[in-house]
């Protein structure tokens, strides 16, 4: 979790404030200067997670570490923009009894190092080819506007009162948006979408090695409708407005109705939001909607504000559309 210290204009979030260009005179674009030219917000980029074995990995998140470990703030105080999601009624975060059902053991935690800190974040497992990837917000991979990625990956799927009831999962790769880490806060939680590979494990019993095959996965719809039933699901620390500590222990979960939200301001992408009264360490965890008999992954808790219980997530549009086909291409 970032210090205090990083706190900006009623914003508290990890990404500092972008650096203003001067203003100058014009000049033609040259071979030179159009090689550099800044690349989409759109756009992906990946990252190794980290130059350390798995086996290091796995021994520095000890149960102890693990429960000390800090959600990542993602708070915003500041007016909202947009249509007015507080018309929509509260849904109150709940416990999800039995987190190792076919529906709820494709969320879990993800545990992390972020500049120097011990944290945690809640992520989704998507289905891909290679069946080891999972989806899960911009933020948790990197730390966002002259930061860096994040290190000491660590998925536990279904995790559940400190245990691990389908195993440990080392990331190897991180995958997010140029407009994430890019662009000063708030405008760069229109783009605050990632995901992420875990390293196979040896095979077990039933001969299954890949974190799909053990958990399964849900589908990233791209371009859903912003009107939609959600199915929320994460681990936070602690209960909107109120700050009341949760159970960190166990999974949550919210049922309700979504609407399109501008958290950026006018000219930026519009995402979705719903009311929820998950707070921080939820960011990451997907917002499920079912189409048919299948559940797809609509969208993701990024950010929220403290003081109506709204929770942000970015359209999934082309950025998710980028970050799906880059996590899918790693073998």
């Amino acid at each position: 979790m970032r210090p205090p210290t990083r706190t900006a204009a009623g914003l508290i979030a990890m990404a500092t404030a972008m650096t203003l260009l001067l203003p100058g005179t014009a000049t033609a674009a040259t071979p030179e200067t159009a090689a550099t030219a800044a690349p989409s917000p759109f756009q992906a980029i990946s990252h190794p997670a980290g130059d350390v074995s798995a086996a290091s990995v796995l021994n520095y998140w000890t149960p102890e570490r693990m429960a000390k470990a800090k959600p990542l703030d993602r708070s915003l105080n500041g007016p909202a923009a947009g249509p007015d999601v507080t018309a929509n009624a509260v849904t109150n975060a709940k416990i999800r009894p039995n987190p190792k059902t076919k529906l709820n053991r494709t969320t879990g935690k993800l545990f992390l190092v972020q500049d120097g800190y011990d944290g945690y974040c809640s992520a989704t497992v998507t289905t891909a080819g290679n069946k080891r990837s999972v989806w899960t917000a911009g933020h948790c991979v990197h730390s966002g506007r002259g930061g860096d990625w994040s290190t000491y990956g660590l998925f536990v799927p279904a995790y559940h009162n400190g245990k691990a009831p389908f195993q440990r999962w080392v990331v190897d790769r991180w995958v997010t948006t140029y407009g994430w880490i890019s662009n000063p806060t708030p405008q760069a939680f229109a783009y605050d979408i990632a995901a992420f590979t875990v390293k196979n494990k040896p095979k077990n019993k039933k001969g299954k090695r890949k974190l799909q095959q053990v958990v399964g996965g849900k589908p990233v719809k791209i371009k859903p409708a912003r009107k939609l039933g959600i199915l929320n699901l994460g681990y936070p620390h602690l209960f909107l407005p109120s700050g009341k500590p949760t159970n960190t222990r166990k999974m949550y979960y919210c049922q309700g109705p979504s609407t399109p939200y501008n958290i950026a301001g006018k000219g930026w992408p519009v995402g979705l939001a719903t009311r929820c009264t998950m707070g921080n360490g939820a960011s990451g965890g997907g917002w499920l909607h079912k189409y048919g008999k299948t559940w797809y992954i609509v969208g993701l808790n990024s950010a929220h504000h403290r003081h109506n219980k709204i929770t942000f997530s970015p359209y999934h549009g082309p950025a998710a559309r980028s970050v799906l086909k880059t996590v899918r291409s790693f073998k």
